[in-house]
Order: C-alpha cells, then structure tokens, then sequence
C-alpha cells in the first residue's frame, strides 16, 4: 500500500495529454494534497489549481490567466504572480 503524500506537486505542461488528465487524477489518487499546473503551451496560457483529492481525481480545480488572483491555501497562503509564471512579466 502507497503511503499517502503530503507534499504539493508543480509542472510546467508540455503538450501531451497526460499533463492535464492523466498527472491529476494520478496524483490525487497518490494522496498529493495540491497540484499547480503552469500551462504555458495552451491558446490560452493559464495556472491551474487541483485540490481536495479523491480516488476519482481533484475535487476543486481553479484556473487564472496571466495576471489574475491565484492564492494558494494555507499553510502557504500566498498568491502567485500568474502573469511571471506564465512568462508574460
């Protein structure tokens, strides 16, 4: 039996699939408490932030283009400067 994860995870996307549908749901199913997904490829670059995780994928998923408000909950409770990591500062 896996032992549940208590860290978060980040990528940058590349262009394959498993990136946006295949990563998640593993990654909430492995216990991984928060999943930011820097999509910089996309027509329409944006941030993605999985949370609560499940057997069946994330429960919660947020999404912020470049310069939009993306907090990360406690025990981080910071707001990421979307517009840098999307390359666009």
């Amino acid at each position: 039996m896996a032992m549940p994860r208590t860290d978060p995870a980040a990528e940058f996307a590349e262009l394959e699939r498993r990136d946006r549908e295949v990563k998640p749901r593993a990654y909430a199913q492995s216990g991984v408490p928060l999943y930011l997904l820097i999509d910089r490829l996309d027509k329409s670059p944006a941030v993605t932030l999985f949370s609560r995780p499940g057997t069946n994928g994330y429960g919660r998923r947020q999404v912020a283009t470049a310069g939009q408000a993306l907090r990360l909950p406690k025990p981080f409770g910071i707001a990421l400067d979307t517009a840098r990591l999307l390359g666009e500062a």
